[in-house]
């Protein structure tokens, strides 16, 4: 069963792999909005398609117990930490996820019912996604480096991507935590979350 240690294990061992594998790109930081604003506080944001609108970048939920468990408060060294990964919303239903340091996109739907969060990831570079994963399958065959670390990230995609489907409102409603629903229909939050993002101006 999938569960939050192998997404967080998984995701990370892969990361480190592939950043091997291309090397360190330079690239602008990505911060956290300074005062982003919760769900319905404005007229412009009091539906999902209004809130959800731009760019949100996902970090692991300092107060949730999962991420405590596992340490995650104090892998950054007291920093705070970076911001790697990224969904661009938009109000037409549809998103874009991106990994930074990684060539390849991600794109799927999201369907909003009253504080939660569905998406559905439908599409990889573009195509649609199993026939892209064949593609990269099929030449990461052939050894080269880009191919190996196409096939890592394809690997990702396969195993982190189902625990990434369902989201809820935080109790203040500025952002989304991961949910789980087990057996027993219970909600759990999955240890991370997604904040918005400051404009490149802020």
């Amino acid at each position: 069963m999938f569960t939050f240690r192998s997404a967080v294990l998984s995701s990370a061992t892969i990361g480190l792999l592939v950043f091997g594998l291309v090397g360190c790109n330079q690239r602008k930081e990505i911060k956290v909005a300074a005062n982003p604003p919760a769900f319905g506080s404005k007229k412009e944001n009091s539906d999902w398609k209004g809130f959800l609108d731009g760019r949100w970048g996902m970090k692991f939920d300092e107060n949730n117990e999962l991420a405590k468990l596992f340490g995650m408060q104090s892998s950054t060294n007291g920093e705070e930490e970076p911001i790697t990964e990224v969904f661009d919303f938009k109000a037409d239903g549809t998103f874009m996820y991106y990994r930074m340091l990684l060539s390849h996109d991600i794109g799927g739907r999201w369907q909003a019912q009253d504080a939660f969060l569905a998406l559905s990831f439908e599409t990889l570079d573009g195509k649609p996604m199993q026939k892209r994963i064949d593609e990269i399958r099929k030449s990461a065959e052939q050894g080269t480096q880009n191919a190996v670390a196409d096939d890592l990230f394809v690997d990702f995609v396969t195993s982190s991507l189902p625990a990434m489907t369902k989201l809820r409102l935080s109790n203040d409603k500025k952002e989304l935590l991961f949910i789980s629903v087990d057996e027993n229909r219970r909600i759990i939050d999955s240890g991370s979350k997604l904040v918005r993002v400051a404009k490149e101006e802020e």
